[in-house]
């Protein structure tokens, strides 16, 4: 971990967690800026306007998600993600065609935007060098144009 260093996130929704995550393993301090009110629960966000769609989580983002937060998979079953058969649970029209189904043997993880996003939270808040400043609308950055950089942000609250 890099001493003294703190780095600014602008937006905690999914991306916004999750840089946040990979982050933290090498900064003393991540700061998550949310335009949103905290959540108290898997609702959906004004923030995310697709935030009431079903998500289908793809093996790739299970992973990559499992590798950051263990045990976060069963966590979404134990609270009403359905595990689907995605070759045969799922009708595909394509190329106007519907697609043959089979038993393929691949899966898929169905689940609401929010509770996806609820369950990350719920692991970015047990990490003690992440914060998130909730009711926060980021006006601009603060630009160092001899370093060409940016060294900050002004927020509005």
């Amino acid at each position: 971990m890099l001493s003294n260093q703190r780095i600014v996130i602008i937006g905690g929704g999914i991306s916004g967690k999750l840089a946040a995550r990979v982050l933290s393993d090498f900064f003393k301090e991540v700061v998550i800026l949310e335009r949103d009110n905290e959540s108290i629960g898997p609702s959906p966000r004004k923030g995310a306007r697709q935030g009431e769609h079903l998500h289908a989580l793809l093996h790739a983002g299970q992973y990559g998600l499992e590798e950051l937060f263990p045990g976060i998979t069963e966590n979404f079953y134990a609270s009403g993600a359905v595990k689907i058969n995605s070759t045969k649970d799922l009708a595909w029209f394509h190329h106007g065609v519907w697609k043959l189904r089979y038993d393929g043997g691949y899966t898929t993880t169905l689940q609401t935007r929010p509770h996806l996003e609820w369950h990350i939270e719920k692991y970015i808040n047990k990490i003690p060098n992440i914060s998130v400043h909730y009711n926060q609308t980021v006006k601009n950055l603060l630009y160092d144009v001899d370093e060409n950089r940016v060294f900050g942000v002004g927020t509005r609250f």
